[in-house]
């Protein structure tokens, strides 16, 4: 056996985490995890796998704002 990474047909889209705000206003009253959501330009979906809290990157005094990150393969 080798450990050589081949590309396959078929692999799993990208995968996402939200936070709770981008949750709240993008799927209000659902849970996100599991849904696929389209980004930008990209003609693939991606995956929610999880929602995270939300941080205050600017500040205390900023409002929360909506975010989410992309996890790596």
């Amino acid at each position: 056996p080798s450990n050589v990474l081949t590309f396959q047909v078929g692999l799993p889209p990208g995968v996402l985490l939200v936070n709770e705000t981008l949750a709240r206003r993008d799927f209000p009253g659902e849970n996100p995890v599991g849904r696929f959501v389209y980004i930008g330009r990209d003609s693939d979906p991606w995956e929610i796998v999880g929602v995270v809290g939300d941080v205050r990157q600017f500040g205390q005094d900023q409002d929360e704002a909506a975010d989410l990150r992309a996890i790596s393969q």
